[in-house]
């Protein structure tokens, strides 16, 4: 969705306006669409985002967490590849929180801090290119550090008139949790404060990137949002959305501009449609140690069943692990029924190894690898992490995190809710 903030009774060439705004509108749209095609975690998360132009309260851009605001003339001064730069910068103040991060300390040298952290991590991702048509902070002496570690240094190595120079080099307006921001001159009376919005602005972000690092996978997933993912212990998303969402992303390299895409519905956006009777190839194991009861184990493969029914072809490999393999069976749309009957086979230990040297000597690389397990592999071993997209789906394990792919989680105690 797009909204114009323009109050009615400010004097302006409401001709020249329009057509500023609607050159601006024109150029965020596609550079969405691009990012959705090449680099599609920082798609997902910048449409996520409703773009609202505030003109006449911002002469940059700006995110709260939920909006995306612009200023159309500085929007029109970008090329194609600065403006995806812009969405990219934005949508990293969003994954590393930077507008709840400011506590105590002088906000303009940690905005200055924030945008030397998101620059950074936007160059070394290839995201757009560096804007130099107006100059941004970026320097390499900050790889791998923190904003709070930027902005100590900064604090150490700077005169105040050095930091008001840098300052002038800040991209967008970095709106923080406080009512009384500046920032928000011109905003609707209505308006909620960000004191008011904090918690459910920090769940719908954290639950955006789970999904779109879940659509994206883990190798077109920056590593610093990883990390900020494996860190929670807590998952957040229903392990059935992430599963579906996992499979259903399967077909995303496969477009057609004949097909409307609904992922377009609230971008006002035509972007190409999913060809939807691409066959997809699956391969789910299941942990047959003896850890999982049964009763879960048929609740997981009726969800299996279900999201694989949403493809007119597909090809399902399933098996039973323990040490070996066990039990490989080949199921596709015409024996989808023989899932009811699947029976789960094993003895004890668990060896994630065995899955990969099976599909190596099978010489099959999957689309989409779903290990459904209890977390405990011998010695520590995960297997092969570059072999395929992997989803660990973890019966009730919360504390556990794979050292690659997605990880989500069952509680048994909640099969039935």
């Amino acid at each position: 969705m797009i909204r114009n903030r323009r109050k009615a009774n400010k004097v302006f060439d409401q001709s020249l306006d329009l057509k500023s705004s609607e050159r601006a509108i024109e150029k965020l749209t596609k550079a969405r669409i691009s990012l959705l095609l090449n680099h599609p975690f920082f798609g997902n998360m910048a449409s996520r985002f409703e773009m609202i132009e505030s003109s006449e309260w911002l002469q940059t851009a700006a995110t709260d967490g939920l909006n995306f605001y612009f200023n159309s003339e500085f929007v029109n001064k970008l090329d194609q590849k600065e403006v995806e730069f812009l969405f990219g910068h934005e949508v990293l103040h969003c994954c590393y929180e930077h507008i709840f991060r400011t506590e105590n300390r002088d906000k303009t040298i940690f905005n200055i801090a924030c945008d030397y952290c998101v620059n950074r991590d936007l160059v070394n991702n290839n995201i757009g290119r560096k804007t130099t048509t107006v100059k941004c902070l970026f320097d390499k002496k900050y790889n791998d550090m923190s904003a709070e570690d930027i902005y100590e240094d900064l604090k150490k190595n700077n005169t105040p008139k050095e930091l008001n120079t840098l300052s002038k080099s800040i991209l967008d307006v970095h709106l923080d949790c406080s009512p009384y921001s500046s920032a928000y001159e011109g905003f609707d009376s209505e308006q909620k404060t960000f004191t008011q919005k904090d918690a459910e602005i920090r769940d719908q972000i954290w639950e955006s990137m789970l999904m779109a690092s879940s659509i994206a996978g883990n190798k077109k997933t920056p590593k610093s949002v990883l990390q900020i993912i494996k860190k929670t212990t807590k998952p957040q998303l229903d392990w059935r959305q992430i599963l579906r969402q996992t499979l259903l992303s399967q077909i995303k390299d496969d477009m057609s501009w004949m097909k409307t895409s609904r992922k377009a519905w609230h971008i006002d956006a035509t972007l190409p449609g999913v060809i939807s009777n691409k066959q997809i190839n699956v391969v789910v194991a299941l942990d047959s140690s003896g850890s999982i009861s049964d009763d879960v184990a048929s609740m997981f493969l009726n969800e299996i069943k279900e999201i694989v029914c949403s493809f007119s072809e597909f090809k399902l490999h399933i098996f039973c692990f323990d040490t070996s393999i066990h039990q490989p069976a080949i199921i596709t749309q015409f024996s989808i029924g023989d899932i009811d009957e699947y029976q789960i086979i094993g003895k004890g230990g668990t060896d994630y190894r065995c899955i990969f040297r099976y599909l190596a000597n099978e010489s099959f690389v999957p689309d989409q690898l779903i290990i459904f397990t209890d977390g405990y592999p011998q010695n520590g071993d995960w297997g092969y992490p570059n072999f395929c997209e992997t989803l660990f789906v973890i019966n009730r394990n919360t504390n556990i995190v794979a050292p690659y792919g997605i990880t989500t989680y069952i509680d048994e105690h909640l099969k039935r809710v």
